[in-house]
């Protein structure tokens, strides 16, 4: 990049003079007209449809420009005017528009022509066609709840009376299960996320306060089974009789501690640990550990002394078991 150069064209000979915006006589309007031409730059890109080329890097700033008093041409500088910039983004506009319509007509040809079904593109003899708007309604409102979008593409091109669209009953009826199935999903997700009642808010303050006490006093391992059927017991006493999902209990606890308690699982029973806890199990098991090395250690002197002294040749322990003397050999 030569700041000495047109800043859009870089064109090293041009009969044109170049400018300067901070030139100019009026306060404020060179900064101004930098910033509008990296807005309109920056405009430009997103519809892609730069007028030219540019050697500009994109995060570079209106102080860059100050600094190197950045200059161009005025017929080049003109190229990226808001008028251009919006005749651009028109002109997308419509040519957007018309791919639209040109799909929307495209895939109302598919589904009329074809003698396919709307759900799973597959022909057949037993297909059935849509009469009644109340099941486009139907059908449309599953789609759009599940935001099906290749479904909802089939459906742009119109009604699927007016498009002739047809199906198999099996496609239907699965479709509908599906529906049902996600409708259920979604209730059970917002159920749990608003489940946390007073009851049941003030059950798992008790319950993490009866942990930290726990660990106050040394008590840094806990079993989950206990906990949770410590927390059913007291939602029972508050006269709350409901089921409570132990992995969803203990994702509530680890997220209160915010990684000072840990997961462990030997595959059947799941326990919560605090940090401390486990490093004191360390500890404690390389401490054991020491002993137990250090006692097999002790056995095996004691196994090589005793082959020692049964490998004496000048000694020899008696035969009877009654006798407390020994005799040469």
């Amino acid at each position: 990049m030569n700041w000495e150069f047109c800043l859009i064209c870089q064109a090293k000979e041009k009969p044109e003079p170049l400018k300067c915006p901070l030139d100019s006589l009026q306060d404020g309007a060179g900064i101004e007209a930098y910033r509008s031409f990296l807005n309109n730059v920056v405009e430009f890109r997103k519809i892609g449809s730069l007028p030219v080329e540019l050697k500009l890097k994109e995060d570079i700033s209106i102080e860059e420009l100050c600094t190197y008093r950045a200059v161009w041409h005025k017929s080049c500088h003109l190229k990226f005017a808001n008028s251009k910039l919006d005749r651009a983004q028109q002109k997308i506009k419509r040519k957007s528009t018309a791919d639209s319509s040109s799909q929307a007509k495209k895939a109302k040809r598919q589904v009329s022509d074809q003698n396919v079904c709307i759900f799973c593109d597959e022909q057949g003899n037993d297909l059935h066609q849509v009469l009644t708007l109340e099941v486009d309604r139907d059908v449309k409102e599953m789609a759009v709840q599940m935001k099906d979008s290749q479904l909802i593409g089939k459906l742009a091109a119109g009604d699927m009376v007016a498009i002739e669209a047809k199906y198999h009953s099996r496609c239907m009826l699965a479709y509908k299960r599906k529906y049902t199935a996600y409708v259920k999903s979604c209730s059970e997700t917002e159920t749990s996320a608003n489940d946390d009642s007073p009851a049941e808010a003030r059950t798992l303050a008790e319950l993490i306060s009866f942990m930290e006490s726990s660990a106050e006093s040394g008590i840094l391992l806990f079993k989950l089974s206990s906990l949770h059927d410590l927390y059913v017991s007291r939602l029972r006493n508050l006269h709350v009789d409901k089921s409570v999902n132990k992995t969803r209990l203990k994702n509530r606890i680890i997220e209160h501690y915010h990684g000072e308690i840990q997961e462990q699982t030997d595959g059947k029973n799941t326990v919560l640990v605090f940090s401390q806890g486990i490093e004191t199990l360390l500890k404690d098991a390389l401490k054991k550990r020491s002993c137990e090395e250090e006692a097999f250690n002790f056995v095996n002197v004691a196994k090589y002394i005793r082959n020692d002294v049964f490998q004496m040749p000048r000694f020899s322990f008696p035969q009877s078991a009654s006798s407390n003397q020994y005799h040469p050999a």
